[in-house]
């Protein structure tokens, strides 16, 4: 879908329960940070936001999926036609980050097209002086490797939070744009050389029978 046609855009956020993702969310959307939040108990949370990237308004539906377990075999239908997806972890958590390469990247390669634009986002950065359990470097890392956009966050002071969704939206319109590039170098006619025939020349030696 294109960026600024005015449709909006799909973003999927996922990942391990309790890394934030609802926070991050709200946050956006609405501003605020709940210290406490209830997990998504549906599978999934529906909200909406308008963003303004480089002067042009892009409408955001932000779809937020539930990490437990038991929701695992929905997820992948929360997926389908997403733009982009934002798989978070939390700092302070190692299994949150490892379960990034053991589930949550393989099962989005599974529904979607394998180069959707992604965004490596480790939240809980506030926490980072007293409980920080994976490095910036790691994060940043895996993100180089899956060629995605890494940003470190804190749901709870908003830093770097719109951040996640306008990098995002720059990355939609980077690969729309190389898309678009390649279709249109696919439908130009190609110039055919066609290799003039040469007169076949007279044997010489040939005899002509009467």
């Amino acid at each position: 879908m294109a960026v600024g046609s005015g449709n909006a855009i799909k973003i999927c956020l996922v990942g391990n329960s309790r890394v934030g993702k609802s926070c991050i969310a709200e946050r956006l959307v609405h501003d605020i940070f709940h210290e406490k939040t209830q997990s998504t108990m549906i599978g999934r949370a529906f909200l909406h936001k308008a963003l303004t990237v480089e002067g042009e308004t892009v409408k955001v539906n932000i779809w937020d999926t539930a990490g437990e377990e038991k929701f695992h075999s929905l997820a992948p239908m929360y997926y389908r036609y997403a733009s982009a997806m934002v798989l978070v972890y939390d700092i302070t958590d190692t299994e949150s980050f490892l379960n990034l390469r053991k589930f949550w990247v393989p099962s989005i390669k599974s529904c979607n097209d394998p180069s959707i634009p992604l965004a490596i986002v480790g939240n809980k950065l506030d926490l980072e002086e007293t409980d920080r359990a994976i490095s910036t470097e790691e994060g940043q890392g895996y993100a180089d490797i899956l060629e995605a956009v890494f940003l470190e966050t804190s749901a709870k002071t908003a830093h770097n939070v719109e951040r996640i969704f306008t990098e995002l939206i720059l990355k939609i319109r980077d690969s729309q744009r190389r898309r678009q590039m390649n279709q249109a170098e696919e439908m130009e006619p190609r110039n055919v050389i066609v290799p003039h025939s040469t007169p076949a020349k007279e044997n010489p030696l040939s005899c002509i029978c009467h």
